[in-house]
């Protein structure tokens, strides 16, 4: 069978294909996404740096994806891997030396190099073969590695999800507090970061403004973090700015280095969270907050100036920010907030946003106007629990990005209706 006709997804629990991923820091944590986002591999960990690369290779991991500009030059190469027993999958920049090229090929733990930049998604496959292939050795081939014992895991697999939009005041954080409640209550650990500056997110959950962020860039490491976040029953906290100076302090720091968002990302999946929500509401954030996520859902308005800023925030995404993230147009979902008889309907506004843009995401949930979610927020208690719409949206969401398997745009497209529609996310029905 041909890498590209493995379907995703389909080896069970207990058949996950174990790797570790080595790379620069920005590679690292795309790479990341995407495997841990694939049904087929459970990634134990990830290493930034030669250093880390030793260390991380006396866990004796079973496969090894690692990507060369780790190191000053194949002799390196070679030494880091000559005792490796498992499965290595080699990355090299195009003009390689074809000597260095076959030199790291003969080493007994490789089983491919890749040359050039390749699309991540199709870099799975190519793993999965290759780890297959180990796995089911043919006369006296190497022995087969062990698979992965079973653990449990979610169809969608990890998550690190930016809710953001380029229009302000449509709900972000109400609806990012919501999410991350509603993956908490489905028993995943649960990490919320705030964005804002300030950040409303403590307020509205009855938590304090300090320990925040600027705690978690002063010290980037797993005590840190564990050290800025503060708990809401079953979900974690890590609150945002201050102030806007504390924000602009942070900016050069946001997309590179020890304190990037990509960082707390990875430090958060090293942790143990299976979900981490960022409440993109500082718009100044947005290209640092993609390059950490694999998934993104834009929270709009029903309005014509929603409409506009959805496919504004769409082209900004795919176009201005390509390359700078791992996220395909697939892993884009809308909510729309706020909806009421003076808006236009959900159908409307997916019928307007096609019009303007092929690529205007599916809608993938609806929160009704409810003036209890405001009356909530100004108690300091999660609207969450105490509005039915916007936990009856929270819940469809969830089923698209914690449970239901992934479908295209156009199966989700045509799923959008009238208040009284039944949406089909999935395996799962619900009425809206």
């Amino acid at each position: 069978m041909p890498w590209n006709a493995i379907p995703k997804g389909s080896a069970p629990a207990s058949s996950l294909l174990p790797v570790l991923i080595a790379a620069p820091t920005g590679k690292a944590q795309a790479l990341y996404n995407v495997f841990s986002g694939d049904g087929r591999f459970h990634v134990q960990a990830m290493a930034t740096s030669p250093q880390d690369v030793a260390v991380k290779l006396s866990m004796n991991p079973q496969a090894l994806v690692l990507d060369g500009l780790l190191y000053d030059g194949p002799d390196e190469i070679i030494a880091a891997l000559n005792s490796f027993p498992g499965c290595c999958i080699v990355l090299l920049p195009v003009g390689v030396d074809h000597i260095a090229v076959a030199d790291i090929e003969r080493l007994p733990c490789v089983a491919k190099v890749v040359l050039g930049e390749k699309d991540f998604p199709a870099l799975t496959g190519i793993v999965y073969e290759q780890m297959q292939r180990q796995q089911s050795p043919i006369g006296g081939g190497r022995s087969a590695m062990p698979v992965l014992a079973a653990r449990p895991v979610t169809t969608s697999g990890w998550r690190s999800i930016a809710v953001w939009n380029l229009q302000g005041g449509v709900g972000k954080p109400t609806v990012s507090a919501a999410l991350a409640l509603e993956a908490a209550s489905r028993r995943l650990p649960t990490l919320l970061v705030g964005l804002g500056a300030p950040d409303p997110l403590p307020l509205s959950l009855g938590l304090h403004p300090e320990p925040n962020l600027q705690n978690w860039r002063s010290r980037p490491t797993l005590d840190g973090l564990k050290g800025a976040v503060q708990s809401y029953d079953a979900l974690d906290l890590l609150a945002g700015f201050p102030s806007p100076l504390e924000l602009n302090a942070y900016l050069p720091d946001a997309l590179e280095g020890e304190a990037s968002l990509s960082r707390l990302a990875g430090t958060a999946a090293y942790a143990g969270y299976a979900v981490v929500v960022l409440d993109v509401s500082s718009p100044e954030l947005a290209a640092a907050a993609l390059a950490a996520s694999n998934a993104l859902v834009l929270v709009g308005l029903a309005t014509l100036s929603g409409i506009l800023s959805t496919v504004e925030a769409v082209r900004l995404a795919t176009e201005t920010l390509r390359g700078r993230h791992s996220l395909p147009a697939s892993a884009i979902h809308l909510v729309l907030n706020r909806v009421r008889a003076a808006t236009f309907s959900p159908e409307e506004v997916v019928q307007n946003g096609c019009k303007l843009l092929k690529t205007f995401p599916p809608l993938a949930a609806v929160v009704r106007d409810d003036p209890t979610v405001e009356e909530s927020l100004n108690l300091r208690r999660p609207a969450y629990y105490h509005s039915d719409t916007l936990r009856q949206a929270a819940r469809s969401l969830g089923d698209l990005l914690f449970a239901a398997p992934a479908q295209s745009s156009v199966q989700r497209q045509g799923q959008v209706g009238q208040p009284s529609k039944v949406y089909s996310l999935g395996p799962i029905r619900v009425r809206v």
